[in-house]
């Protein structure tokens, strides 16, 4: 509690260690604990510290646990697309689908993932079947080349997602278009993510 109370205002230093002294108090008579929130949500804070592989370690650490394994799973296979390891993200990504069939970003990314390996009918396929699932879900709207019909913060979120896998010209342009009709309050944060994601390219 007290390392997800310091990760909210990313308070990521503080985070990382009540997040360790949880898990040392939860592993002290069982390395697998009963409850995989302080992995998982140690893994998060490792991954805005810019500390992946020690976040895809605690990540698989917290797939042991059933209530966190879709949420670690989709983690892991996040940070694989990052690494461009598209095979092994296609792989992370369907173990998270098996636990949670309707975890919409997670059907986007294997998708995604699929249309970087080659296998593009299967892709369209998929996006197709979730917008069926969801016809007004926009990461699926994205990658089926469909206009997008939603407010400023969702195509942030949007870009963020695809930030988190690596796909910071995905992220660029869908920050792009935002520009075009954003209200003047908006535009800030925008320019702030496209100089970020500039800086990282």
């Amino acid at each position: 509690a007290v390392g997800g109370w310091d990760l909210r205002p990313c308070e990521c230093a503080s985070a990382e260690a009540g997040f360790l002294r949880a898990i040392e108090r939860l592993t002290l008579r069982d390395p697998n604990p009963a409850d995989g929130e302080a992995l998982y949500n140690l893994g998060v804070c490792l991954r805005y510290l810019g500390r992946d592989d020690d976040a895809y370690d605690r990540f698989y650490k917290a797939t042991w646990n059933g209530a966190w394994r879709a949420a670690a799973y989709f983690a892991l296979a996040e940070i694989d697309a990052a690494r461009g390891d598209w095979a092994r993200s296609l792989e992370h990504v369907q173990l998270s689908l098996r636990h949670d069939t309707d975890h919409l970003n997670a059907r986007n990314l294997k998708a995604l993932a699929l249309q970087r390996l080659g296998r593009k009918d299967e892709a369209a396929a998929l996006v197709a079947e979730t917008l069926c699932f969801d016809p007004l879900d926009c990461g699926a709207r994205w990658l089926a080349g469909q206009a997008l019909a939603c407010d400023t913060q969702t195509r942030i979120d949007l870009a963020i997602g695809r930030a988190r896998a690596g796909q910071y010209d995905d992220a660029i342009a869908l920050l792009g278009e935002a520009m075009k009709t954003a209200d003047p309050g908006t535009r800030p944060l925008l320019q702030y993510y496209l100089a970020a994601y500039n800086e990282r390219i």
